[in-house]
């Protein structure tokens, strides 16, 4: 998409707010208008877009991963606002999807993924971008066509400038194995991973186990960080089995210093993670890397399928 076309798309961004928005806008040379929703004395929220939206192709940014039920219904508000408003076209970007983690309903409850999905799709909106997303897989499902961006253009590169002679990738949970053994064919080292199981009190527990770690420096994987129950248990179990160090890798990182506290206190000795959403600072054993360049990319390449469709 040419530039020309880009500086007519409006950038408003929700209560869910993070830094990544600004570098988002500053490549994309947009200024990046907030929302200011105002909230009356019994909790509802009043959401007014900041900006006149009618012919315009509009990019709604959300981080849903904090406070997840109110953000979720603000970015609705937003999407809905925008539609009312004559907006010619609606990208929502969700860096951080909300209850990713629930791909696998129980009997009798709603597939709450899907159901998000839904809903935007109902109320207008015309495409969904989104970063690793917890099941992949699951976006086929979903109700509006929805673009799930990997982080291995930015952490491959990374790792390797920094992992030395002796490293090993490895899968925090069963989930990852198809981007250790990926990413470790490109970087040209040894892998793991474990398995592990939930039961029905949410309480984990490993259940198998592959590679060999004695002596090793490992890069431990994973998606997210939320309570840090799944790191903290395989970091332990790394620790035991005779690792030399312990470096977190994951893409949604670390928003609560207790957590970080809880899985350094089971032997993870540093943390490598994106931008996705607003990440606590850790200081000199954190490493931040930007997503922003493929988010940039996903949104030119969006914004002109769109204009296709749509016969700009």
């Amino acid at each position: 998409m040419d530039d020309g076309v880009i500086k007519k798309v409006l950038l408003i961004v929700g209560s869910g707010y993070t830094p990544l928005a600004d570098r988002i806008g500053q490549q994309l040379q947009l200024a990046v208008a907030p929302i200011h929703p105002t909230q009356f004395p019994n909790g509802e929220r009043w959401v007014q877009l900041p900006l006149e939206v009618e012919g315009k192709d509009v990019c709604l940014f959300q981080d849903t991963t904090q406070d997840p039920n109110d953000s979720l219904f603000e970015l609705l508000q937003m999407v809905d606002a925008a539609k009312q408003g004559k907006a010619r076209s609606i990208l929502v970007i969700c860096p951080s999807y909300a209850y990713a983690r629930q791909e696998h309903p129980l009997p009798r409850c709603a597939p709450t993924p899907l159901l998000f999905a839904r809903l935007l799709s109902t109320l207008g909106a015309d495409r969904l971008l989104t970063v690793d997303l917890h099941a992949p897989h699951q976006s086929h499902q979903f109700a509006i066509p929805t673009q799930v961006i990997g982080v291995e253009g930015v952490f491959i590169p990374y790792l390797r400038s920094v992992m030395e002679t002796g490293s090993l990738l490895f899968g925090a949970d069963g989930s990852m194995y198809e981007r250790v053994k990926a990413w470790a064919q490109a970087l040209g080292c040894p892998y793991g991973w474990a398995h592990k199981q939930r039961d029905v009190q949410g309480r984990l527990s490993l259940v198998d186990w592959h590679g060999d770690v004695q002596g090793q420096s490992v890069y431990l994987v994973d998606d997210r960080v939320d309570t840090g129950g799944t790191i903290a248990l395989v970091a332990a179990r790394l620790k035991q089995l005779g690792a030399k160090k312990i470096t977190a890798v994951v893409t949604h990182g670390i928003t609560d210093v207790a957590v970080w506290k809880r899985i350094q206190g089971c032997g993870v000795d540093a943390i490598i993670e994106s931008d996705t959403r607003s990440v606590c600072t850790l200081g000199t054993c954190q490493t931040v890397l930007s997503v922003s360049p493929l988010i940039t990319d996903a949104i030119r390449t969006a914004l002109g399928s769109l204009s296709r469709v749509l016969g700009r």
